[in-house]
């Protein structure tokens, strides 16, 4: 495996521990078999749980409401804030008797809490900036169930510059203009023989340069290098960075969809630094054309 490969292979490794190690919510595991030992563990559990509860009861700070995202981050790590940031009785639309979700609901059926990665689903790169735009007002994130064909879209609008779930919107894949790519990515994901049928050859990776690391200045750690993957060296790499399978969470800022030929899956860690450019084109059929990390 060539030089650019094996450095990929280090980054997203050494970024999913940094991803399993924050879900652990920084509880510490002492091997200590003597009593001395089991006291301090007992200690060091209470101050971390008076440290937890600090921070559900710390008001966001005014700031983190500007950008979606660092909104979004509390929404999903925080349990006490999310409930504050859900308008209840919470409508619910496109079931036949839409009930509207009551607060101990939302609590029993909550997965945002669960989810360690998100995506987005863009088409020009110039939409990604969207993401750092502090006018952008609402915000939907789509719960793609990709085997079922169904859309859970929550509708987020900042009501007095404060951030806050209004409704969800249950739809069928028919509905969404990337019903076409949804379609092929389900299949993609999960069947490695399509997905060998499907994947440019050779496959750009383009990742940073990493050569005499020591020796580099800032503005040289942000070139970049192309690898040419064969489907075999693929297929290696997608051991250490797999795709989202079964349900993609794609978070819609603003992007429009009207492209038939191109699609961009940004797949991004909840709190990890994982952040995956995965590129698409339709010739006939949609093919993966290039990667960057």
């Amino acid at each position: 495996m060539r030089k650019f490969v094996r450095f990929g292979f280090q980054l997203i490794s050494s970024s999913l521990l940094f991803c399993a190690c924050d879900l652990s919510n920084g509880i510490k595991v002492a091997h200590i078999d003597n009593d001395e030992g089991e006291k301090n563990d007992s200690v060091e559990q209470v101050e971390e749980e008076d440290e937890l509860q600090l921070f559900e009861e710390t008001p966001l700070p005014k700031a983190a409401d500007e950008l979606f995202d660092d909104f979004f981050f509390n929404f999903v790590s925080n349990p006490k804030f999310q409930n504050s940031r859900v308008v209840f009785p919470l409508k619910v639309k496109g079931e036949e008797e839409n009930n509207p979700l009551t607060s101990e609901e939302w609590n029993n059926e909550n997965i945002f809490t669960s989810q360690e990665f998100y995506t987005t689903i863009y088409e020009r790169e110039d939409e990604l900036e969207l993401k750092k735009d502090t006018s952008v007002n609402t915000v939907n994130v789509e719960w793609i169930h990709l085997n079922e064909r169904k859309i859970d879209k929550y509708k987020f609008c900042r009501i007095d510059g404060v951030w806050k779930l209004t409704e969800v919107d249950k739809l069928s894949m028919d509905e969404t203009p990337n019903g076409s790519f949804l379609d092929f990515y389900c299949r993609f994901s999960s069947d490695s023989v399509f997905q060998r049928e499907n994947i440019a050859d050779p496959l750009p990776f383009n990742i940073p340069i990493t050569e005499e690391v020591g020796d580099m200045t800032d503005d040289e750690m942000t070139d970049t290098g192309t690898e040419e993957l064969t489907p075999d060296e693929w297929f290696e790499l997608a051991k250490e960075m797999p795709l989202p399978k079964n349900v993609l969470v794609n978070i819609e800022y603003g992007q429009a969809y009207f492209s038939e030929n191109v699609k961009h899956l940004l797949v991004q860690g909840v709190s990890n630094g994982l952040f995956v450019k995965y590129t698409f084109r339709k010739y006939g059929e949609w093919q993966l054309v290039e990667i960057e990390n």
